[in-house]
C-alpha cells in the first residue's frame, strides 16, 4: 500500500495544479475472490485498491482518475513462470478456476492499462478492472452497478 501512498503524494500536487491527471495502479484479484494461505497478501492488496478507490473519489472533482488494475494468472517469473506452463495439473486448475481457462500475458495488461490513461475520466473517479481471465470481473462489474456505476 505504501508505495501508492508515495507515488500519489508525489504526482497529484502537480496534478491539481492543471486540473487533470491519471492513476493506474496494477494491483491484484487476490480479495476480491480470496486467497486461500495468502490471508496477509490478499488484506493488503484490498487495502491497495481500498486506496485507489478512496483517492480516485476525493479527486475526480479535479479531473483526476484512479483506476486499479486488480490481475491473477498473470504469466510472470514470480508466480506464473513459462516452466508451469506446461504442467498438467496446474492446467487442470486453470481451466477450472479461470473463465477464460487460460493464463494472461503481461502485454495485456500493459494494454489495458493505456485505455485509461488515453481517454477522457468518466464522470466517477474510480473503476476497478479485474484482470485474470474474468476472475473477479463479475464481483466488480455487480458492486459498480450497485453504485449505478457503468462497468
Amino acid at each position: 500500500v505504501h508505495p501508492s501512498m508515495y507515488i500519489s503524494r508525489a504526482v497529484v500536487p502537480q496534478m491539481l495544479a492543471r486540473k487533470s491527471g491519471k492513476i493506474i495502479a496494477v494491483t491484484s484479484a487476490a480479495p476480491v475472490k480470496g486467497l486461500a494461505n495468502n490471508s496477509a497478501y490478499s488484506a493488503a492488496r484490498g487495502a491497495q485498491n481500498a486506496f485507489i478507490k478512496s483517492i480516485g473519489l476525493e479527486l475526480a472533482r479535479s479531473n483526476i482518475q484512479a483506476n486499479a488494475i486488480a490481475q491473477n494468472y498473470i504469466n510472470n517469473q514470480t508466480y506464473y513462470p513459462n516452466e508451469i506452463l506446461g504442467n498438467e495439473k496446474f492446467l487442470d486448475h486453470v481451466r477450472r478456476h479461470v473463465p477464460t481457462g487460460k493464463i494472461g500475458a503481461a502485454e495485456e495488461t500493459a494494454e489495458l492499462a493505456a485505455v485509461p490513461s488515453g481517454r477522457e475520466p468518466p464522470p466517477y473517479g474510480w473503476t476497478g478492472h479485474s484482470f485474470s481471465g474474468g476472475v473477479g470481473h463479475l464481483a466488480i462489474a455487480a458492486q459498480m452497478q450497485a453504485m449505478d456505476i457503468p462497468s
